[in-house]
């Protein structure tokens, strides 16, 4: 801009390069969730985890995943983490209260559930094996 006499000239320049397009993208992440609850098992041949020696799969399922996938699916969360409150062999039972555990979902797009809600997936769970029944599923919170 020039002030010339009085008057004001603008002088406009073209810009020495061309203007250049940016794309961005954006995601957005949940924090983890908790499910708790208990398991009774009837089986003496389904290990409380993936059972891998050398490799191998010595089992073609666990607790860990008959729980695990039926809930990932439900809840559409990425991966998860199985803890229980103690171990045991392969060939015992739990009966009784059951095992206390708890189950840790990453990225979960389902993130608020109902008593309803938390009671559909326990059935779900139950009705796709014989081996193991979930009861008291609940959401938890860690702090």
């Amino acid at each position: 801009m020039y002030i010339f006499s009085g008057t004001l000239i603008l002088r406009y320049y073209e810009l020495p390069f061309e203007r250049l397009i940016c794309k961005t993208r954006t995601e957005c992440f949940h924090d983890p969730i908790y499910l708790a609850g208990r398991y009774i098992k009837y089986s003496r041949k389904l290990p409380q985890t993936a059972w891998l020696i050398a490799g191998e799969r010595k089992n073609i399922t666990s607790i860990e995943e008959i729980i695990g996938n039926v809930l990932k699916r439900e809840l559409s969360a990425t991966d998860y983490t199985f803890t229980a409150s103690g171990r045991e062999d392969v060939d015992v039972r739990c009966l009784g209260l059951g095992r206390p555990f708890m189950m840790e979902f990453f990225e979960p797009k389902r993130t608020a559930f109902s008593g309803d809600e938390l009671k559909h997936y326990q059935k779900l769970i139950n009705t796709s094996t014989d081996e193991i029944k979930v009861k008291n599923l609940q959401y938890v919170t860690w702090e």
